[in-house]
């Protein structure tokens, strides 16, 4: 399956969509690329922004309403490109707002992505401190 440079990615089949699997591709380092046919491509158009289409493939409500839409047997179901093409994102009509939006969330991304690294390093440094402090390495003044 073929795709370019900022196009969105779609996991189809179960248990993927479900656990929103997905991606934006802003970040290639080529202008295509290519993968595996068990994802939807999505292309925004010159009236629309991908990253806000990515942000909405991200919503619990989006993959609810198309879950109940998938085909298949058990353990090999698939939401099918016709489910997603007919689904209606409700969104501003100016690609610009759609791009503030979009900005904004991304913005926040990047912000717990952050909080998260910064949690990590001092779960770490706790780990540490423990070790030494049971082992006896590190003793407490009175």
């Amino acid at each position: 399956m073929g795709f370019e440079n900022g196009d969105v990615l779609l996991a189809k089949i179960t248990p993927c969509f479900e656990n929103g699997k997905g991606c934006h591709t802003e970040t290639l380092k080529t202008k295509y690329g290519f993968g595996s046919t068990e994802f939807h491509v999505l292309r925004a158009t010159e009236y629309s922004d991908s990253k806000f289409i990515y942000f909405w493939t991200t919503r619990n409500s989006f993959r609810i309403d198309l879950e109940s839409t998938m085909v298949g047997s058990a353990g090999h179901r698939r939401v099918p490109l016709s489910a997603v093409k007919s689904y209606q994102i409700p969104c501003p009509t100016s690609k610009s707002e759609q791009t503030a939006i979009a900005t904004i969330l991304s913005d926040m991304d990047a912000e717990i992505q952050a909080l998260q690294q910064r949690l990590e390093k001092t779960k770490d440094i706790k780990q540490g401190m423990m070790q030494q402090l049971l082992t006896g390495k590190v003793r407490l003044a009175h």
